[in-house]
């Protein structure tokens, strides 16, 4: 139990722990309605090792560890939030969701997919959507590496085009890129 407390006071309370940092690699996929609108991303993060190493001690079965994670990333709104034309945009609350390990030049490493669903859905037809991933905590720095881990499913292939810019000086924690999805009318 004292090592699950403890593992939730990492997540929650990352600047206690002073210099720790993390990165998670991230790949989102953009999910359309039949009116080619956009209803929902989906989120699929692979945890730097130091995290996933901490999170495997628990010793927690996968359902229990992605239930206490996603349970903590919903009070910092999943590190992120999306804007379109530089308006937020209202999502739900995260309910599907799957933790697994998965290995990386023979190492485990934790991988988490997730869904942000839109409140309501939107036309991204002539806009700008930008996918703004930031820990307030300045722990966990999310990368996108290059456009290709922008994954724009049918309705949104054709009209729009994903952008991934690195922030040059960006500090740990900080957010490392802009992340901007361009749609023509």
């Amino acid at each position: 139990m004292m090592k699950k407390i403890a593992l939730l006071c990492l997540l929650l309370s990352p600047l206690s722990y002073g210099h720790f940092h993390y990165q998670i690699d991230s790949t989102a996929t953009l999910r359309s309605n039949v009116k080619k609108q956009l209803q929902a991303v989906n989120f699929s993060w692979v945890y730097g090792q130091k995290v996933t190493d901490l999170m495997l001690q628990s010793g927690d079965d996968m359902n229990t560890l992605g239930r206490a994670v996603i349970n903590d990333l919903a009070k910092l709104h999943y590190f992120t939030y999306l804007e379109f034309n530089n308006k937020r945009v209202a999502t739900d609350q995260v309910t599907l969701y799957q933790l697994e390990t998965i290995t990386i030049n023979g190492k485990p490493r934790l991988k988490l997919d997730f869904t942000l669903v839109l409140q309501s859905p939107l036309y991204l037809h002539g806009g700008r959507l930008d996918i703004i991933q930031k820990d307030t905590g300045d722990s966990a720095s999310i990368f996108y590496r290059n456009a290709t881990r922008l994954l724009l499913n049918q309705g949104f292939e054709t009209t729009c085009k994903a952008e991934v810019n690195a922030i040059q000086g960006f500090k740990a924690g900080e957010t490392p890129e802009t992340v901007s999805i361009h749609c023509r009318r």
